[in-house]
């Protein structure tokens, strides 16, 4: 993840982990790639050519991830992924 990413994502506040969130649906592996592009820096376009799908298809995929975390903005979901350890950091 970019140091940008995480510098803002400090500043942005987060609501608590909605309740049963453990017990959430899981993401999906397309989800999950797009979720780990997204914590590269890739913005939607990028990671449309990456997965070869449509602009549209990835911003479904992100609405998708939001609720199944429980949170309104790329960040947040970023975060959240993070901390309950679907990923890790790229260095």
């Amino acid at each position: 993840m970019s140091f940008a990413v995480l510098a803002t994502a400090r500043r942005v506040p987060t609501r608590p982990a909605p309740a049963g969130l453990a017990h959430a649906e899981p993401l999906t592996p397309r989800e999950r790639d797009v979720m780990t592009l997204l914590a590269a820096g890739r913005d939607i376009r990028e990671i449309a050519e990456a997965l070869a799908i449509g602009g549209k298809t990835v911003r479904n995929n992100l609405s998708n991830i939001y609720r199944k975390l429980g949170v309104r903005r790329q960040t947040e979901a970023l975060l959240r992924w993070l901390s309950i350890g679907e990923a890790q950091p790229s260095t």
